[in-house]
């Protein structure tokens, strides 16, 4: 074992035995280094590369830059260092790491201080250290988890072997496409909101681009090291595009689009372009934006990078899109976008299949011809409300061959057999509820059938389900068939004897035939994700489970009276794209009827819909919880959303409705009054939220005119989105349990027992349970949860008690809400580390608290949450009895009526024992004095920079900057901000005067 680097990584730098220089595992390229250092030097090059302060060192120096050459004489660069890595440069770790910190030593060498470079080297550096002391598993930091030399580098790939040698169209294909914009494109469409984050995808993309510009050169390509491709938006259809095998790739440059002159349509366009078919190789890696100038837009900022094997570019390719297609897919860069005809969700977009399906074979064949205008002619749009169109039929037939998502009884029912049965591809959501809606029409209830499934029976027998396998260096994957038969589709009277109806009205079920429960196998929207044995149990096994865990939801809606209907009943009065979007949900508004919300799930584990379900059924008709109304089946059985309650607006929306005409002392009681209720409720049935903010509680202003005593308006409160919730009674854990493979794309926060062994050593333990670090709503996460960096997703070392980490967030909204402004002023959510040295023990919090909340009943109502220990958080129940007392409640009253902020500020909490008005007063007096002091002393003066927008004025041995352009107020605030918050500041006013244009590290 040797450990020579200079942050002793425990490395075995022995040379492995390749079997005298074999072609493996590199294919055709030699290599004189351990697979062990090859993977670990990859590892660190993933996590650096995938983070905002790699910008500026991806690529080499240009030599025009004679003054940094000048005094740079051994530069680095990561594609430098890539590129050694993988042509013999490198013998060791310590050689390798001898040039990583080139990277930030030369830019700190030639940069001052204050540059914007010199910061993002320091960044870097850091983030290195972090990760070196991940790798040595240092005390309280946990090591990666799997071990990086363990994990194949995307290299070790066969590269000449590829999951598709040749793209070619079939009904089957599905296109993963995106536009690239390339530096010296003009503006257009595409980039609309880029402008500021333009370079930097410019600069992350170079290596990527400049692989692309030898290909078109006819340059001999060297396959290794695979060049980064990062994106904007979309990232799980690149891990999707990767593991779907009539998946294809397309990167889409010099997109141009004009009107096409067609005789019979006016709705078309010519698409002209530069197309790169591509290969996704590894793992898709998360781009880490802390850091970020707080200039750029988030929204625009990369999301993800992922490598990539080029397999061809061709030019000038043409092809003809609807107006439609256009707005959808060519009107936002550095997206990636999905086009299929067989999936309906893709098909509800575009609508028009004949012009989809010709739009994919010229971007797969690389046309660079147009076809006849007589092709372009036919319309083909399918009718959403009813059956699919035939094309889609016939191609949702032929893709069950290969649908991962799809599967069905090894041993039909005679009824079941004689047909063919394809399930929907609807996504899926849920976050808002309702009362109990009348009884749905006979035609709008979903019918059930259920079968058993035989793990034991034949696969190959005809009708039965079958299993196709194929196998390549990337990955094994199984490919699961529903029955099927040659017979032609059964009539509406044979369909209706094989299904189970759950009819509200008399809340029966009747008879049972076949249906696929295997939804939960595909971890996005209408993905066809395969997956392969886990843990050595079959797909039949985890069918049956998941069969069992469904048929309990079942039975639980028939208690509660509610009913399960087809999602069918809501495609035709529903728009295409949601109206709004969260990470585990789309919500979609319903067109004329104003009291319901469809949420579809998405991402989500078979587990967590089965939590959310469970979660909402317990708390049905409870007060201020969010009601639901229906569950949403698709046609194969599986449960993808439900329709809730539709709410006025969010907690956040109220609040800042309220920011010129603030929420009275009364009001304010009467929401906090609320949330406790909500929690009291919940932990009282066992349940625990553990995703609590100011978008997760739902308010109706009152639509009865009742006040409250002030003679305020009344709103009522309700608590949704249980999808991270988990059950802490142990016979509810045992009971909504169920055994379930990973998938891949699927939320990866999820941490819950394997088997049953961990289940009753998991109930055991309750309500302590393992967890991974919160990456949500940081300010609302106590030290226990929250994450040491944007990279930190490892389980964590201890227990957690999710009831008290509910209280914890629960007092951080408390304070916001009193308060009106973000708790833990002047600290970031981007922020971790200074986040977690406040929140790290108790003595800081208080100190916090002291400095920043005004009122000791206000600072005593947030000692009761906000605790270090989790034992030593009052349960919401203990909280609420102390908040109903009639002084207490006075005295908070009294508290947030003198000290409200006054006039519309940046709803910042009031500086301590002070009045604005009295504030306000003082640094006008004090500006004065300073302005007379200047006029006197003039050497006591000095410019702030060239330009000229503030002056230090030296008093008592102090500098006190006073900006030119900034409001009485917002001087007079931050004079009597903590010491860290004003720093932070000065350190963003500085960079705000800092050019942005300074690239060369």
């Amino acid at each position: 074992m040797a450990n020579n680097n200079n942050n002793n990584i425990p490395v075995d730098e022995r040379q492995e035995p390749l079997a005298d220089q074999v072609d493996w595992p590199l294919g055709s390229q030699r290599i004189h280094i351990s697979l062990v250092v090859l993977r670990l030097c990859t590892f660190v090059l993933d996590e650096l590369m995938s983070c905002y302060s790699v910008f500026p060192f991806v690529s080499p120096v240009p030599t025009t830059a004679l003054l940094y050459h000048a005094e740079i004489k051994e530069p680095m660069d990561f594609s430098t260092i890539q590129y050694n890595l993988y042509h013999e440069k490198y013998k060791t770790y310590g050689e390798f790491e001898q040039d990583l910190q080139l990277i930030w030593l030369n830019a700190k060498r030639f940069h001052n201080s204050f540059a914007v470079i010199y910061r993002l080297a320091v960044n870097l550096e850091e983030r290195y250290e972090f990760l070196c002391a991940r790798l040595r598993g240092d005390e309280g930091i946990p090591k990666p988890i799997p071990d990086p030399v363990t994990v194949p580098a995307p290299e070790e790939t066969r590269l000449d072997a590829p999951i598709y040698t040749d793209a070619t169209y079939t009904d089957e294909s599905v296109l993963y496409f995106l536009q690239l914009v390339l530096p010296t494109e003009k503006t257009n469409k595409a980039i609309r909101g880029f402008s500021k984050v333009r370079g930097l995808y410019d600069q992350l993309n170079e290596p990527f681009l400049r692989v692309v510009e030898s290909m078109k050169n006819g340059e001999l390509l060297q396959h290794r090291p695979l060049p980064r491709l990062y994106i904007g938006k979309n990232r799980t259809l690149l891990a999707e595009a990767r593991n779907n095998p009539h998946g294809i790739v397309a990167i889409m440059m010099n997109v141009k689009t004009q009107p096409y002159n067609h005789s019979v349509r006016r709705d078309l366009c010519h698409l002209t372009a530069d197309i790169v078919l591509a290969q996704p190789i590894g793992e898709c890696q998360e781009f880490d934006t802390t850091g970020t100038d707080a200039t750029l837009p988030t929204d625009y900022l990369p999301k993800a990078s992922i490598k990539l094997k080029v397999l061809k570019v061709q030019e000038g390719v043409q092809t003809i899109a609807t107006e439609t297609m256009e707005r959808l897919y060519f009107r936002r860069a550095y997206t990636t976008h999905r086009l299929s005809t067989y999936m309906w969700v893709d098909v509800k977009k575009f609508r028009d299949l004949e012009i989809a399906k010709l739009f994919v074979k010229a971007i797969v064949h690389c046309q660079q011809d147009l076809e006849d205008e007589s092709r372009y002619t036919a319309s083909n749009q399918p009718d959403i409300p009813g059956k699919r169109p035939a094309p889609y039929a016939a191609a949702a037939k032929k893709r069950s061959k290969h649908n991962a998502n799809t599967a069905g009884a090894s041993k039909p029912s005679s009824a079941s057999t004689t047909g063919n049965n394809t399930p929907s591809t609807t996504t899926s959501s849920a976050a808002n509820s309702s009362t109990l809606s009348p009884s749905p029409r006979a035609d709008d209830v979903i019918n059930m059938t259920v079968t058993d499934v035989n793990s034991d029976a034949s696969l190959s027998s005809r009708g039965n389900t079958a299993v196709e396998t194929t196998t390549n260096d990337n990955a094994k994957r199984t490919l699961i068939t529903l029955p099927s038969s040659s017979n032609t589709s059964r009539s509406a009277q044979q369909k209706s004897e094989d299904q189970v109806v759950y009819n509200n009205g008399n809340n029966n079920y009747k008879s049972s035939g076949f249906i696929s429960f295997t939804r939960y196998l595909g971890p996005e929207d209408n993905t066809t994700t395969q997956i392969t044995d886990n843990n050595g149990k079959s797909r039949d096994y985890y069918l049956r489970k998941s069969k069992e865990l469904w048929e309990k939801v079942f039975s639980f809606c028939k208690e509660k009276e509610v009913p399960v209907v087809n999602v069918k009943k809501y495609l035709s009065n529903t728009s295409t794209f949601p109206n709004a979007e969260g990470y585990f949900k789309h919500v979609y508004y319903v067109h004329g009827d104003e009291e319901i919300v469809v949420q579809t799930f998405r991402r989500m584990t078979i587990t967590q819909r089965a939590t959310e379900l469970v979660s909402l059924l317990s708390l049905y008709n409870q007060p201020h919880m969010g009601q639901i109304v229906e569950v949403l089946q698709e046609d194969g059985g599986e449960i993808i959303g439900l329709t809730m309650k539709r709410y006025q607006k969010t907690l956040k929306q109220y609040t800042h409705k309220h920011t010129h005409h603030r929420l009275t002392a009364y009001q304010k009681m009467d929401l906090i009054r609320q949330m406790l209720i909500c929690m009291k409720c919940i932990h009282g049935l066992g349940i625990a939220h553990r995703d609590l903010s100011e978008v997760n509680f739902m308010v109706d202003e009152s639509k009865t005119g009742e006040v409250l005593d002030d003679g305020s308006a009344k709103a009522e409160l309700y608590l949704i989105d249980f999808g991270k919730a988990l059950l802490i009674r142990p016979n509810d854990m045992r009971q909504w349990w169920v055994d379930r493979p990973k998938i891949e794309g699927e939320y990866e926060g999820e941490v819950l027992p394997e088997t049953e062994q961990e289940l009753d050593t998991w109930c055991k333990e309750l309500p302590w349970v393992k967890a991974k670090p919160d990456h949500g709503y940081r300010h609302y996460r106590s030290i226990q949860t929250l994450p040491r960096g944007r990279t930190d997703h490892d389980i964590l070392p201890w227990l957690i008690h999710p009831i008290a980490e509910d209280i914890y967030s629960i007092g951080t909204l408390i304070w916001k809400i009193f308060a009106e402004t973000e708790p833990w002023y002047g600290i970031l959510d981007t922020d971790l580390r200074g986040l977690r040295e406040t929140v790290k023990n108790d003595f800081s919090i208080e100190k916090t608290l002291e400095r920043e909340v005004a009122g000791e009943l206000s600072r005593e109502l947030l000692r009761f949450c906000l605790r270090t220990n989790p034992e030593d958080r009052k349960s919401a129940t203990e909280v609420l009895d102390w908040l109903e007392h009639p002084n207490v409640r006075e005295g908070l009253v009294k508290e947030w009526t003198e000290n409200a902020p006054v006039g519309r500020t940046k709803r910042h909490a009031k500086a301590v024992y002070k009045f604005e008005e009295e504030q306000s007063k003082e640094q006008r007096q004090r500006r004065s004095t300073n302005s007379s002091s200047s006029k006197r002393s003039t050497s006591s003066s000095t410019s702030r920079d060239s330009r000229g927008r503030s002056r230090h004025t030296h008093r008592g041995g102090n500098d006190q900057t006073v900006p030119d352009d900034d409001t009485d107020h917002q001087r007079d605030h931050d004079n009597h901000k903590p010491d860290e918050a004003h720093d932070e500041q000065q350190d963003n006013n500085n960079q705000r005067r800092t050019p942005r244009i300074i690239l060369i590290p």
